[in-house]
């Protein structure tokens, strides 16, 4: 019989999909958990704070802001509509949805 790290290892992806948890939550959670850790440590609760052992993940690369040049900025100013029913026939085009 197959023990459950074997199953879960060999198991297709969309089986364990819904647990995937991104960087930004891991981050959180060791945020948290250092803090209660911390606090245990100070008044003698604990020996030891073993989150701080726990490496963190990687913070993401930021993609480069670029903006746009004048010639982009006129086309787009060019395909926005103007005028007093262009913002209420988004707004109620939306709300049908």
């Amino acid at each position: 019989m197959l023990d459950a790290a074997h199953e879960a290892e060999h198991a297709p992806a969309s089986k364990y999909a819904a647990w995937a948890i991104s960087p930004k939550t891991i981050r959180n959670a060791l945020i948290f958990l250092n803090g209660i850790y911390a606090y245990a440590e100070r008044h003698g609760l604990v020996a030891v704070n073993p989150v701080r052992m726990v490496d963190n993940p990687g913070t993401p690369q930021r993609a480069e802001v670029r903006f746009l040049d004048e010639t982009e900025l006129e086309a787009l100013l060019r395909n926005v509509p103007s005028g007093p029913s262009a913002g209420s026939r988004a707004r109620s085009t939306s709300r049908q949805r």
